[in-house]
């Protein structure tokens, strides 16, 4: 302030120096602000706008390829390891009529629960007279529920009949085929000794 000069000039002219450098101020806030909005509504263009027509075609012929490619493959992976579980199931079967043949020192049977159609479940079961079927009081000791999937399994002998020696009553062949085409061959020897070949 300069002597003499009247203090409401003074005043004034700060007042609007005041003003002037609010007034800046201001303008640069505003001019981030804009900024800052417009790369906010960019990002919020880029998230809304998703896919394309091209992308989202592109993205479903990838997936169609993977599915076909996949998909017969799991299949046949898990057809081979049912088939895999079935045969070790009538082995099983197998094996614990010989085993109680011995310990019983008599005839154990095993047998389908249908006449001819193995593939709707066997028995097992403790056969004292041996007219192969089982008659009141005969114990049963395993029954197994018809197969899952699409197996099918087929015999060479009606039954098999365990004596007290281990041996079988007549040597004949089980066939466990998936319908991937996979296929076990259990036979079983006149020792009763069982063996499986795969094709």
């Amino acid at each position: 302030m300069k002597f003499g000069q009247p203090i409401h000039s003074f005043f004034h002219r700060k007042s609007a120096q005041n003003a002037a450098d609010r007034g800046k101020q201001s303008a640069r806030l505003n001019l981030r602000d804009s900024h800052l909005q417009n790369c906010i509504h960019s990002v919020a263009m880029n998230i809304h706008r998703g896919f394309t027509l091209v992308e989202l075609m592109i993205t479903l012929a990838l997936a169609a390829i993977l599915l076909s490619i996949g998909i017969p493959s799991f299949q046949s992976y898990m057809e081979i390891n049912r088939l895999a579980a079935q045969t070790n199931q009538m082995v099983q079967s197998l094996n614990l009529a010989r085993s109680e043949a011995g310990k019983r020192g008599g005839n154990v049977v095993v047998a389908p629960l249908v006449a001819g159609n193995w593939a709707q479940g066997w028995q097992v079961w403790v056969d004292p007279n041996g007219n192969n079927s089982v008659d009141a009081g005969e114990e049963i000791l395993l029954t197994v529920a018809a197969l899952t999937g699409s197996s099918s399994l087929t015999s060479t002998v009606a039954n098999y009949r365990y004596l007290a020696s281990g041996r079988i009553a007549a040597i004949g062949t089980l066939t466990l085929t998936a319908s991937t085409g996979g296929i076990r061959d259990i036979a079983i020897s006149n020792t009763g000794r069982i063996s499986i070949t795969k094709s």
